[in-house]
């Protein structure tokens, strides 16, 4: 199994540290780049491209929060979509919101699946290791990401 980058922008310690355990559990082993702000995260993004090395690479996956502080998930996940050198990265909204208006909104601006934050761990740990084996694992994303998997 290829080892991937994946940003997080998540700005929960709690949420986030259950999101590592997960992928720990799974025995899954990940470059994660966390932000916890919007704006930050799109900063970060802006720098990246295809081909880069290191910091400079485009990301494997986003995993993405809707309530940050700043640029909320919602306009996050816009101005990734409309990028033309992010749009195909896969955005995973991650949010504890399951209002019909929300999950509309985010698949209307290119969100490529919507998942809710399960309060039980168990839940969330197996929601966590079917998603990275989906996206991760079984999913063929386009080749200027992080090359065959």
């Amino acid at each position: 199994m290829r080892e991937h980058t994946l940003v997080v922008i998540e700005d929960n310690d709690e949420d986030f540290d259950a999101f590592v355990r997960a992928l720990r559990d799974a025995r899954r082993r990940h470059r994660i780049r966390r932000f916890t702000s919007g704006d930050e995260a799109l900063a970060h993004l802006g720098r990246t491209s295809p081909g880069g090395a290191g910091d400079a690479a485009l990301p494997a996956l986003i995993l993405l929060d809707l309530n940050l502080p700043g640029t909320d998930g919602r306009e996050v996940l816009a101005r990734i979509k409309r990028d033309p050198r992010l749009r195909r990265i896969p955005v995973i909204v991650n949010t504890h919101s399951s209002h019909p208006s929300d999950v509309e909104a985010c698949y209307d601006n290119g969100a490529n699946s919507y998942m809710v934050k399960s309060m039980e761990f168990e839940r969330y740990q197996r929601d966590i290791r079917l998603m990275a084996e989906y996206w991760l694992e079984a999913a063929i994303v386009p080749a200027n990401m992080e090359g065959p998997h």
